[in-house]
Order: structure tokens, then C-alpha cells, then sequence
């Protein structure tokens, strides 16, 4: 027997159904009449990012205007900001091969071929992240004396791309072989 079944005798006069939002819309409610009934569809939000359904505590993406959980907002410290991870991805200035350049030398792994080693990259593909990243100024040259080290700015980097990539199965694999050296 359905749910229905029971009230075919009665009439229905109040509907009310849950749908999700829209992506970027916060949710609500709109109450219609149909003929004698009435009807209520409420609208809930959910993360627009991982699907997690909101209740109160979320943010908006101030670059793309998605609802965001705090699970998967990132605070943009420069711009005092969140960001939804693909706002971030977009703006963020490196890729994620370099953020395993960055993180590899952060631990002290600064060889091309203990980078290759480690990462499971080629010695070109780090080559031409190392030089990328030493343009962009977020690691430091290389000398006879010194071994290349991050600068303040490529900490920041890789403090952001950390929390964009570093849960990743092939980052968290990294961070392994890395503290294991």
C-alpha cells in the first residue's frame, strides 16, 4: 500500500516537497496555489563543491558566488577571502607538479633525480618547474655552497596549494617517500 493510498478518501489541500538549490543560489521556499491545495517546495542548499548539505555554517566564494562548506573553503589570507577549490586552482599561479617541486624542497630533497625519485616525475618536467619557480621568485638559487631553499613567498604558495592538493592519493604517496629520506 503506498503512502498515498490511505487518503484517497480526503483531499489534499497542503504539499510540501524538498528539492535541492540551484548552484550559487542560497535556498528558500515558495508556496504556490494549486486549485484548492496549497503547495510548499523548499529549496536546500548544498556545498556546491563536495555535496555535503548546508545548514547554517557556510561561506560563498567571493570570486565565483558557490556555496561553500567549511570543509572545502579555503581562506585566501593576501585577498582576506574564501575561496571554493577551483576559484583557488584558477588563480593560483603554479601547478600541481610544481607544488611537488616546492614540497620536495621544502624536506630538503633538491636533486633532480631524488625529486624524480621521490614524485614519479620526469627530469624534465622538474627542470622546467624549477626554473618556473625560480622566475616566479618562491625558491632560491642554487649555489656551490647552498642548496636551493623556498622563499617567504614560496612558502605562501605552498601553503595554499598544500590545502588545494594535499590530500591528494599521489601528494599524500609524496609526503611519505619525503619524510621517510
Amino acid at each position: 500500500m503506498s503512502e498515498r493510498e490511505g487518503f484517497r478518501d480526503f483531499e489534499i489541500i497542503r504539499e510540501e516537497r524538498r528539492v535541492p538549490e540551484e548552484r550559487g543560489c542560497l535556498g528558500g521556499e515558495t508556496t504556490v496555489r494549486i486549485g484548492d491545495g496549497i503547495s510548499t517546495i523548499i529549496r536546500v542548499p548544498f556545498c556546491d563543491v563536495c555535496g555535503k548539505m548546508l545548514e547554517s555554517n557556510f561561506v560563498i566564494c567571493s570570486l565565483c558566488g558557490a556555496k561553500v562548506c567549511y570543509e572545502c573553503a579555503i581562506w585566501y589570507p593576501r585577498e582576506r577571502v574564501y575561496s571554493c577549490p577551483h576559484c583557488l586552482e584558477d588563480r593560483l599561479e603554479i601547478s600541481k607538479k610544481d607544488y611537488k617541486v616546492l614540497l620536495s624542497i621544502y624536506h630538503a630533497v633538491c636533486g633532480i633525480s631524488s625529486i624524480s625519485e621521490a614524485s614519479g616525475m620526469s627530469a624534465t618536467e622538474i627542470k622546467k618547474s624549477l626554473n618556473d619557480l625560480l622566475l616566479r621568485g618562491y625558491i632560491t638559487k642554487k649555489t656551490l655552497f647552498r642548496r636551493s631553499r623556498l622563499t617567504d613567498e614560496g612558502l605562501y604558495i605552498l601553503d595554499l596549494a598544500d590545502r588545494l592538493w594535499g590530500n591528494d592519493v599521489d601528494v599524500l604517496s609524496l609526503k611519505i617517500k619525503l619524510r621517510w629520506r
